[in-house]
């Protein structure tokens, strides 16, 4: 069995050396819109439009939406736009991104910004990004190199659980 792995590897390598380069990244970039990487703030309104199928579907009226990895909280303000009878609570880790969403739905009653991370845990844990505010911030250092996109910013950022975060609130409950 050992014999016909490393043919068969022998094999793989001698077709993918050659694929030019360029085939080899679209197929890549194509797995990974296939895997949910990749789509960005674009597609806020397309995500919104299907919120909006299956809330009509299931006839209700009004929710409460959780953003989480707000940033600027451009997927807030598609959904507020879309349903501005509901409530949206956008959890934002980011010092300088939470300053920015914070600031930019200071007079909006249904949104409630939190400068907090949701995780499985409750820790300090480490944000890295490529910029002080960017919508790739992440928890794990990416490798993003083949795009010339270094994580090379950090922060230390606090996260907790959602049930933690419900039981903690003064009002004693979910918001």
């Amino acid at each position: 069995m050992t014999t016909l792995i490393r043919i068969l590897k022998s094999f793989a390598q001698t077709i993918l050396e050659k694929i030019p380069q360029r085939v080899l990244s679209k197929i890549e970039e194509q797995s990974q819109l296939y895997q949910g990487k990749g789509w960005g703030a674009a597609t806020t309104k397309a995500e919104v439009a299907a919120i909006e199928f299956l809330l009509t579907r299931k006839g209700i009226s009004t929710c409460r939406a959780f953003d989480v990895g707000a940033n600027i909280g451009d997927w807030t303000q598609s959904f507020i736009q879309e349903f501005p009878q509901n409530k949206v609570v956008a959890f934002e880790p980011g010092r300088q991104a939470f300053k920015a969403l914070s600031g930019r739905f200071k007079n909006q009653p249904n949104i409630e910004c939190v400068n907090l991370g949701l995780s499985d845990k409750n820790a300090d844990v480490t944000l890295f990004s490529d910029a002080e505010v960017s919508g790739l911030s992440s928890l794990h250092k990416r490798r993003l190199d083949h795009f010339a996109i270094t994580f090379d910013k950090t922060e230390l950022i606090h996260v907790v659980t959602l049930d933690s975060w419900i039981s903690s609130r003064e009002e004693g409950g979910c918001p």
